[in-house]
């Protein structure tokens, strides 16, 4: 009420921390985060001195997080949604396509409301070997957002069998999917997943973390 011409530099710095916390799934209970809030310290400060002195080491935890495999089953769902969502407005704005909104978002609609696909199956035909059912099938390079519908139409196709759905759909996120790989080959799908994945770890460090800018 006092500051609001620092409204929206107050977002950027409390998103810059949430982000991070909310990645990595922070319970903060240190005792000098509450003595700040019921005195009311400067809040700018605050939460630029957690990441500048790395409070509860929560830089080296986001780097750590960050490079982790399994995505779906050890971080947020809502987390996960938040990142596959952000990187299809990405792609939009390259392309200078209209923004996914936050009604989109957050719609509640069962047919339309977005929820996280898995590009390759979690019960494909292909016997993935024991280490890649517990973390390349669940990679942020493995997972896409998606519209309840298409989702539950796709089932647990193969993705040779899905991928005219991901090229025609209206997710920018599916359309990028290659159409050249030999979806039915275990070797080239781990392949594509490893260079995904690493793709959308540099979008999540550079783009939603800014980390490179840190």
């Amino acid at each position: 009420n006092n500051d609001n011409a620092r409204l929206d530099e107050f977002c950027q710095v409390l998103s810059k921390f949430t982000l991070r916390a909310s990645f990595i799934g922070l319970q903060n209970r240190n005792e000098k985060f509450y003595e700040h809030i019921r005195n009311k310290k400067d809040f700018f400060n605050l939460f630029n001195e957690i990441i500048d002195d790395n409070w509860w080491n929560i830089n080296v935890r986001v780097e750590e997080t960050l490079l982790f495999e399994n995505y779906y089953d050890w971080i947020s769902k809502n987390i996960v949604k938040y990142i596959l969502f952000m990187y299809e407005n990405y792609l939009r704005e390259r392309k200078g396509h209209p923004l996914l909104t936050r009604l989109n978002y957050f719609d509640q609609n069962t047919r339309t409301k977005f929820n996280i696909e898995h590009i390759s199956s979690k019960k494909s035909n292909l016997n993935f070997s024991d280490k890649f059912k517990s973390g390349l099938l669940h990679s942020i390079g493995n997972l896409v957002i998606d519209s309840t519908a298409p989702n539950s139409s796709k089932g647990n196709k193969g993705v040779d069998k899905k991928l005219i759905s991901y090229i025609s759909a209206p997710l920018m996120s599916q359309n990028e999917l290659n159409n050249n790989i030999n979806w039915k080959s275990k070797k080239n799908i781990t392949e594509f997943i490893k260079t995904r994945e690493k793709k959308m770890q540099d979008f999540i460090r550079t783009h939603l973390l800014g980390l490179d800018n840190a």
